[in-house]
């Protein structure tokens, strides 16, 4: 439920623990698990793959997180059931915001269901679905400060109007792209429609109760039998209780969080985890650049130097991981650009004006060309030996500048 995707996030544990092999499972006689049999019209079937267990078995654990949700919010829960029963209008107007909400995404996921499982359900996909995430929660919340929409604003749930929960559902659909994360554009919506963050996330969670219900019983019945074939019913209710166990303290967790400072943090964590994780690197290794990243955070250390010396430590030759710097940069860079220009793009415009912005640019486009071209060429010959010089003398003569 945090609005950093948990199905990325369990994309990559799939592949680091190996879970995303495309070959036929085999039952214990030795004999292919089938999804849908062979037959005269198919005659070559649908067979179980581990990877389609596993996004299966994914889909479907996700019924604890349903049940954290109803405890944790149980209040919400039960004045819906007062307003079917007449005795709580506000109640009634929820569950109409909820449905609301939900059926835009039970009719686009529907249409589009086999083609997200064969296109969207990779490293890849993730990490773009991550950064164009990140950017919206930023816009997001530049708009809401804008607006001036405080972080304790009384507006409910309930209290949106038809226009505002059809948004909502609008919004959710984009969370059928694997890591976009679906509590994220449902509480990005609830900005929208006039909620303070910690509403916003509320809705977010009851929302998720008829969507991710819905998912699990469709994933149930299509790959069910099988997948229980493979797994058995002992691990899905390990993973249903750790996912209500959880979620729980996810959703508690985020509540105070939103309460307090917002989803800025969160679209940070984002781009940090979307920079970490390349297509062709083990996960292992992607964590390890990602966290050699966080070193950029200290100013002089150079974001591109240590991301280098990550892929060097994850078995990139000097060049290939001079290419791997530069290709992370486009998210870290970005997100940082839009984030900066959301705070203070306007006064910066009214004293610069766009004729400098616009040479700045081109001029930053031709340098870093040069650049790059410069720095690709002299690793595949030298390494980062001469580099590592280069600051020395730099780190003495400013030593020397600020001690005279």
């Amino acid at each position: 439920f945090l609005p950093i995707s948990s199905t990325g996030h369990l994309i990559i544990t799939n592949r680091a623990l190996g879970l995303d092999a495309d070959e036929p499972m085999l039952d214990s006689r030795g004999a292919v698990i089938w999804i849908d049999p062979p037959t005269i019209d198919a005659p070559e079937g649908r067979p179980l793959t581990l990877k389609l267990a596993a996004d299966t078995y994914i889909v479907v654990i996700q019924v604890g997180a349903i049940l954290a949700v109803e405890m944790v919010f149980w209040s919400s829960v039960a004045s819906v059931f007062r307003g079917l029963m007449g005795n709580d209008p506000s109640g009634l107007l929820l569950l109409r915001n909820i449905a609301l909400a939900f059926f835009p995404v039970v009719f686009v996921g529907l249409a589009l269901d086999d083609w997200i499982d064969a296109n969207l359900f990779s490293i890849g996909t993730m990490i773009a679905a991550l950064v164009v995430g990140a950017i919206l929660m930023l816009g997001a919340e530049n708009w809401r400060k804008r607006r001036g929409l405080s972080l304790d604003a009384p507006k409910t749930p309930a209290e949106l109007s038809v226009r505002e929960a059809l948004l909502v559902g609008a919004m959710q659909c984009l969370a059928l792209w694997p890591g976009m994360s679906r509590s994220m554009v449902t509480m990005v919506g609830g900005y929208f429609g006039g909620l303070a963050p910690a509403k916003a996330a509320e809705f977010a969670f009851l929302v998720g109760v008829p969507v991710l219900g819905g998912a699990a019983v469709y994933k149930g019945m299509q790959t069910g039998p099988a997948m229980l074939a493979l797994f058995g019913w002992t691990e899905m209710l390990v993973g249903a209780a750790a996912a209500t166990i959880s979620a729980a303290l996810a959703v508690r967790f985020l509540v105070v969080w939103l309460q307090k400072f917002g989803l800025g943090a969160f679209a940070i964590y984002r781009l940090i985890l979307a920079a970490g994780t390349p297509a062709e690197l083990s996960v292992r290794e992607a964590l390890l650049v990602g966290a050699m990243q966080c070193l950029a955070l200290w100013p002089g250390m150079s974001r591109s130097m240590v991301t280098m010396v990550g892929g060097y430590f994850g078995g990139l030759a000097p060049a290939k991981a001079a290419e791997f710097a530069f290709l992370v940069g486009v998210p870290v860079l970005g997100g940082a650009a839009v984030y900066k220009g959301m705070q203070t793009g306007p006064a910066m415009l009214a004293l610069f004006g766009w004729t400098e912005m616009l040479v700045g640019a081109a001029a930053a486009t031709i340098s870093a060309a040069l650049a790059v071209r410069f720095l690709v060429v002299w690793l595949q010959k030298f390494g980062l030996g001469a580099f590592a010089i280069y600051r020395l003398i730099l780190a003495a003569v400013l030593a020397w500048w600020v001690i005279a």
